[in-house]
């Protein structure tokens, strides 16, 4: 019963706040919670949008005192100011500061490197934000600076010592479910693979040893915990992103049934 009342609590919430959905709409409410909210149909876009779900696309920074960064992109459902689901990925780490790793153990003590970088324009709250599509259109906008929202909560306890950094950074990437980061060295070359899993780091893969293909791209098997596709968290050693290489991961089962072989092909 105490379920119940829960539920009946939230959809009348639901359709109060948003003032769109109407049961004398073309769609029926179930299809309006999967395709408009649950897992989005570009198909039923146009009718979402008229019952006032609107999608945007927001790209955030960070900069450290050193110019080093740390970037995102968040997808966000929503009905006027109410947020029904969100959706962070892309995460970029653009270490300026920092030397090109010569082994793997450089790119574990890199994250520790990251506190100190980051403690000051992370307490200032200086997060810069823009709005680059909503409903699939380009804007306009122009980029205003916040407070990160949760983010900027988690960088300013860890900056105040009562949250370890690396468990700040497992739940940047528990948000989305993107534990795996790959690390770049300072010509944008990808250099490794580490996992983040209950804030312990594990390696996945040395790309220092794989071979190129002939055109441009790396491929080498990894076995890895996750049961889900996701994409990378990228640390890059030095410089920009615009001779960055990208990475796309495939998984498949593997013979006993029991653990995910993926692909990695890089270019």
């Amino acid at each position: 019963m105490k379920k119940s009342m829960h539920f009946t609590l939230f959809v009348i919430l639901f359709i109060g706040t948003s003032h769109a959905y109407s049961f004398e709409s073309k769609m029926d409410f179930e299809t309006y919670i999967r395709a408009c909210i649950y897992k989005p149909d570009a198909s039923y876009m146009g009718q979402c949008n008229e019952m006032g779900v609107d999608y945007e696309k927001i790209d955030t920074t960070l900069y450290s005192e050193n110019n080093d960064s740390i970037s995102f992109s968040t997808n966000v459902i929503k009905s006027r100011a109410v947020i029904f689901k969100q959706f962070h990925h892309g995460f970029i780490i653009n270490c300026n500061a920092c030397s090109a790793p010569t082994s793997v153990s450089d790119a574990f003590s890199a994250f520790t490197r990251f506190k100190k970088a980051f403690e000051s324009s992370a307490l200032h709250s200086a997060f810069t934000s823009t709005v680059v599509t909503r409903n699939n259109r380009n804007t306009s906008e122009p980029s205003v600076q916040n407070n990160g929202t949760s983010f900027s909560e988690d960088f300013k306890n860890f900056a105040s010592g009562t949250i370890d950094f690396k468990d700040v950074f497992a739940s940047l990437f528990d948000s989305g479910d993107q534990n795996i980061v790959l690390v770049k060295d300072s010509r944008g070359e990808p250099f490794a693979l580490i996992e983040i899993k209950n804030g312990k780091y594990s390696l996945v893969a040395d790309l220092t040893k794989t071979v190129k293909n002939s055109d441009g791209s790396t491929l080498f098997n990894a076995n890895l915990s996750t049961s889900n596709t996701q994409p990378f968290v990228d640390i890059v050693y030095g410089g920009s992103l615009n001779i960055g290489t990208h990475c796309k991961i495939a998984f498949t089962r593997a013979e006993n049934g029991q653990r995910l072989v993926s692909q990695v092909s890089c270019y």
